[in-house]
């Protein structure tokens, strides 16, 4: 990450900026990702949007409020008001 930084202020003398966060795990511990299979892209040539929809869905209820606190700019106070 650190190099692809260097690598874009370099190319477009514009700062640049990376973020990171845990590793999203399923129920069983595992990582969720393209390497371990059964990825979840935002594009909907890769991911149906009602298999987007049923990954969520069929999330046990501990598990979605670890993905509401990780994948959202919501205040906390609602986020708890919606669980």
């Amino acid at each position: 990450m650190v190099a692809g930084i260097d690598l874009i202020k370099r190319v477009t003398n514009q700062q640049a900026y990376c973020v990171t966060t845990s590793l999203l795990l399923d129920r069983s511990g595992n990582k969720i990702g393209k390497t371990a299979g059964g990825a979840l892209w935002l594009d909907p040539m890769k991911t149906l949007p009602n298999d987007f929809y049923q990954f969520f869905y069929n999330m046990a209820d501990a598990e979605l409020e670890q993905m509401l606190l990780k994948l959202t700019f919501e205040p906390l106070e609602k986020i708890f008001e919606v669980l």
